[in-house]
C-alpha cells in the first residue's frame, strides 16, 4: 500500500516488510529550490527534474497553471542497473539511459507530465521538450557525435525502438525541439523507423525558449561608447565556447592596433571533453594567460545568474564563439540586455543571431548544423576561422562604434518578437489543454 512520501510497503513475511522507495530523486546539481509545486491554478503539470533547462523551458512558465515535481517509478531499484551491467543482463548504457527514461505508473496527482530530453512509458499524458535528438540514450549521442552521422544502426536498437514506440502512442501528446535544426535531426533520425515516423513528426513542434528583455533600448543601458568597449563571455566550458581564440585574438589586436576593450569572463573554465578533448594542462595554461592579462581582463570563476545579467547590462558586446552548443541560452540573455554577440553559425545558432544583431563566424559544418570538431583537422579549422570571425568583428567595431547601437537595438526587437514569455506561456498552455482534451 502507499504510504507518505511515496514509499510503497511489499510484504515478505507476516511480520516484515521491504520499504522500497518509489522514486528516488534525481540530485538538482543547479542552483535552484527543490520546488513540489510551483504556483496555482486550473491544471497540474508535472516536472520531473529541475536543472536549468527545465527552468528555462517548463518550470512555471504557464503562470496560471500549478507545477508539481514528479517521481519516477523506474528508479524504484536502482541497484538493479549494477547488477544488470555487471551481469550481462542489461548493456553498459543502461544506467546513463535511466534518467531519460520515465514511468510514474500513474501514482502522481498531475494531468500533464512535461520532461526534458526524457520519454515517458506510461498512460498519463505527456509532452517532452528536447535540445538534440530523442531519445536522449548513449547510442544516439554516440551516433550524433561521429564525423559523417549515421544514425541506420540505432533501427535495431531494442531500448532506442521501444522509446520511439512510445512516443508514437496517443499518451505522448507533443514533442516540442527548441529549434528548428533540433526538429531536423529529430525528422533525420526517425527516417531509421518508418511504422512510427509519421505518427510522432505530427506531435513535434519546434518552441524556442523564452527570454524576458532586461532592457527596452541602448540607450538606457548607460555604456558610452567614447570608453573602453567592454565584452563579455560567459560559459563554464571555456575552451569549447571559444574562451581561449577570444582572449588571444583580442591580446593580439590591443597590441598591434592599440584597440581601448575590457574582457569580462564568467567561466569555471572546467574540462569538458565533448569538442575541445581539453586537458587539465590546457585549463592550467587558460588560467595562465588570463593571470598574464588582468589589467583588461577581469575573470570570475562563478557569479549569482543575477549578478551575471547585471554584468551583461553594463556590457557591450557579447561573446560565445563556440565549437558546439545545443542551443545557445546565453546568446538570449546577452541579446536581452542589448548586448550584440559574436557566435558562430553551429546549430541553433544562426536562427538566434545574425550580421544584423551580432556578428556570426561561418565554421565548417556537417549537413545537421554541427561544427566538425570530431577530428584534430576538424578543430584546427574551427578554431582558425573563430580567430578570423573575431578578428573581422572587432576591426569592424573599432572601425565605427555605432554599429553596436544599430545591431542592440536590432537584437533587443528580436528578443521582443520572437522569445516573448507571454507568447511561449500561450503556447504551452494550448499544448497542455489539448493533451487532456
Amino acid at each position: 500500500m502507499l504510504r507518505d512520501g511515496g514509499a510503497v510497503e511489499i510484504p515478505v513475511k507476516p511480520s516484515k516488510y521491504i520499504r522500497i522507495r518509489l522514486c528516488l530523486r534525481v540530485s538538482a546539481i543547479a542552483p535552484y529550490p527543490d520546488e513540489t509545486e510551483i504556483r496555482g491554478g486550473e491544471m497540474r503539470i508535472g516536472y520531473k527534474t529541475s536543472f536549468y533547462g527545465d527552468h528555462r523551458n517548463i518550470i512555471g512558465r504557464v503562470p496560471d497553471f500549478l507545477y508539481r515535481r514528479v517521481y519516477n517509478g523506474r528508479f524504484i531499484l536502482p541497484h538493479l542497473s549494477k547488477i544488470g551491467t555487471r551481469t550481462g543482463i542489461c548493456d553498459k548504457d543502461f544506467r546513463a539511459d535511466l534518467p531519460q527514461i520515465f514511468n510514474d505508473f500513474g501514482l502522481n496527482p498531475v494531468d500533464v507530465i512535461h520532461l526534458f530530453n526524457a520519454v515517458s512509458f506510461g498512460r498519463r499524458p505527456w509532452v517532452s521538450t528536447f535540445e538534440t535528438a530523442i531519445p536522449r540514450f548513449a547510442s544516439v549521442k554516440r551516433a550524433l557525435a561521429l564525423p559523417e552521422i549515421d544514425l541506420s544502426s540505432l533501427a535495431d536498437h531494442p531500448r532506442v525502438r521501444a522509446a520511439i514506440r512510445a512516443m508514437a502512442r496517443p499518451s505522448c501528446k507533443a514533442i516540442l525541439a527548441l529549434s528548428q535544426c533540433n526538429a531536423g535531426i529529430q525528422r533525420h533520425f526517425l527516417q531509421n523507423f518508418p511504422e512510427y515516423s509519421e505518427a510522432i513528426d505530427k506531435k513535434m513542434e519546434v518552441l524556442h525558449p523564452p527570454q524576458s528583455c532586461l532592457v527596452d533600448s541602448f540607450k538606457n543601458k548607460g555604456v558610452a561608447l567614447d570608453g573602453p568597449i567592454h565584452f563579455i563571455f560567459v560559459g563554464a566550458s571555456f575552451h569549447r565556447k571559444g574562451g581561449v581564440e577570444t582572449v588571444e585574438v583580442m591580446k593580439e589586436l590591443r597590441e598591434t592596433h592599440g584597440y581601448d576593450l575590457k574582457l569580462t569572463i564568467i567561466s569555471a573554465i572546467a574540462i569538458d571533453n565533448y569538442a575541445t578533448g581539453e586537458t587539465q594542462a590546457d585549463i592550467t595554461a587558460a588560467k595562465q594567460m588570463i593571470d598574464a592579462n588582468s589589467e583588461w581582463i577581469s575573470y570570475h570563476s562563478h557569479m549569482s545568474n543575477t549578478q551575471v545579467l547585471e554584468t551583461m547590462r553594463s556590457a557591450h558586446v557579447g561573446m560565445l564563439p563556440t565549437y558546439a552548443d545545443t542551443y545557445g541560452y546565453a546568446v538570449l540573455e546577452m541579446q536581452a540586455a542589448g548586448c550584440p554577440v559574436i557566435t558562430t553559425n553551429v546549430r541553433a545558432l544562426p536562427e538566434i543571431n545574425s550580421e544584423e544583431k551580432g556578428w556570426v563566424i561561418e565554421v565548417p559544418r556537417n549537413a545537421l548544423g554541427e561544427g566538425r570538431h570530431q577530428t584534430p583537422e576538424g578543430r584546427r579549422q574551427i578554431s582558425a576561422e573563430i580567430r578570423a570571425g573575431i578578428a573581422r568583428a572587432l576591426h569592424q567595431i573599432f572601425a565605427d562604434r555605432t554599429v553596436i547601437a544599430r545591431k542592440a537595438a536590432n537584437a533587443i526587437s528580436h528578443i521582443q518578437a520572437s522569445h516573448d514569455p507571454d507568447a511561449h506561456a500561450r503556447a504551452l498552455k494550448a499544448i497542455y489543454t489539448q493533451a487532456v482534451s
